[in-house]
């Protein structure tokens, strides 16, 4: 599903806003979002979502192990458990056939007769995005720039939410210490109806001329 396609800008997101507005707590608001945003990422293939669930919860108990422990140990083992995780979640779909192909011509370059492996690995979409998200979480977690959040839901939101649209940036969780963190949230929401507009009245001039 497409930000300027129809079914995004008729169906998906007018739900997602109505229901939205409509919930008065934030708790079934983080659920909701939570909800939207898995939908969002399903109607492309559903059975990627589960990596994004797994990169979720174990980036959330290392949350939680930072807010119970202030050992250097402990602390450093949250920290580098859920990097490498996603870090090799993140290589294996994006880099596993260039490295085994780069393997091969090397030891073609060297009289070696070796033919790699290829896989049929199709790259799940917006696995940068929530990737580097659950790592900037970690990292400031690990710094203390934030205090890690109790509340799966709202941590699920952080990740899944759906308006999301470039993996460069800096934790936008709201428990930084500048406070503007919930103000880029709430802006990247309002940011999609916008482009969306914006590149469909494109589209549509483009049709007509």
């Amino acid at each position: 599903m497409l930000f300027n396609s129809l079914k995004f800008l008729y169906l998906f997101l007018p739900t997602a806003y109505f229901v939205f507005w409509r919930l008065k707590y934030k708790n079934h608001r983080y659920m909701w979002l939570t909800i939207s945003g898995y939908v969002f990422y399903s109607a492309w293939n559903y059975k990627f979502c589960f990596l994004m669930a797994l990169s979720t919860v174990i980036s959330y108990f290392a949350g939680l192990g930072f807010r119970r422990w202030n050992d250097g140990r402990r602390r450093k083992l949250c920290l580098t458990v859920p990097v490498v995780c996603d870090l090799l979640l993140l290589g294996f779909f994006k880099y596993a056939n260039f490295t085994l192909g780069s393997a091969g011509w090397l030891a073609a370059l060297l009289g070696a007769h070796w033919k790699p492996p290829h896989f049929d690995i199709v790259l799940p979409i917006g696995i940068s995005f929530y990737t580097f998200h659950t790592i900037t979480y970690i990292v400031d977690s690990y710094r203390r720039v934030i205090t890690p959040t109790r509340s799966l839901f709202e941590f699920s939101c952080y990740v899944s939410l759906f308006s999301q649209t470039s993996p460069c940036f800096r934790s936008s969780w709201p428990g930084r210490s500048s406070g503007s963190g919930k103000w880029r949230a709430i802006w990247r929401i309002w940011i999609v109806p916008a482009d969306t507009l914006t590149w469909s009245a494109a589209g549509l001039s483009l049709s007509l001329g």
